[in-house]
């Protein structure tokens, strides 16, 4: 039961056999997350406004 357990468990962890959308879904996601580091980056590198005396 147990290797059942863990033969399910890698079949839907690592999307083999198309399974959670094969490799196409795994590229999206890096791409996502890819884009998602580059905006981080440019955040930290953008200087947080001057505050307007008022």
């Amino acid at each position: 039961m147990i290797n059942v357990a863990a033969v399910v468990y890698l079949l839907v962890s690592k999307r083999l056999f198309g399974i959670r959308g094969g490799h196409a879904a795994y590229e999206a996601e890096r791409h996502e997350m890819s884009l998602m580091e580059v905006e981080h980056a440019a955040e930290e590198q953008t200087p947080a406004p001057a505050p307007v005396a008022g």
